[in-house]
């Protein structure tokens, strides 16, 4: 896995953000087998993510945005932003050489489950501010991979991708905020 967390500051030191936006997930397997009358090989590649992105304000905090001591400028906006950048990714591949018979089995798996969730809880305080956006935004890239392998007078190649995938992106704002 696979973080990388950046702080930036804007405004002279206004526009506070915390992100954690990278995450990469992944399992290769690859297997060989072979020699004489029979081949045997078998490879399973499997990948289980999850994550939940957060950024907000929890139910009954309080934030206030006042003008520095600069003159003539206002508080600005407060911007609420959560953004996810996943991949998840399974490659499964076998390589049999039998003589009269070759087994060569692949099985690949991806299972991500990611949230990402930008949010102002129900009765939180917000004074001072000239806007307020609530923003979330998810990218997930999966993919499961199998290739068949197998050389032989026989040959048999069981071969299986699956991907299941659970994601949710949600922004906003709660009541009585």
């Amino acid at each position: 896995r696979v973080l990388r967390a950046a702080v930036a500051w804007q405004r002279g030191g206004m526009g506070q953000s915390l992100t954690e936006a990278h995450h990469s997930y992944g399992a290769k397997a690859t297997s060989g087998a072979g020699g004489g009358s029979v081949g045997l090989a078998g490879a399973l590649a499997i990948t289980v993510s999850s994550t939940d992105t957060r950024a907000g304000l929890a139910t009954g905090s309080t934030v206030n945005l006042t003008d520095g001591s600069d003159g003539g400028s206002d508080p600005g906006e407060l911007n609420i932003i959560a953004t996810e950048h996943a991949r998840n990714i399974s490659r499964s591949t076998p390589m049999a050489k039998g003589g009269s018979f070759g087994l060569g089995a692949s099985v690949a798996l991806a299972t991500p489950t990611h949230y990402t969730t930008a949010e102002v809880e129900d009765q939180a305080v917000i004074n001072g501010a000239k806007d307020i956006g609530v923003l979330a935004r998810s990218h997930l890239e999966t993919d499961s991979f199998a290739r068949a392998g197998v050389n032989g007078g026989v040959a048999l190649s069981p071969v299986v991708a699956v991907t299941l995938v659970d994601t949710g992106t949600l922004a906003r704002v709660g009541a009585r905020t």
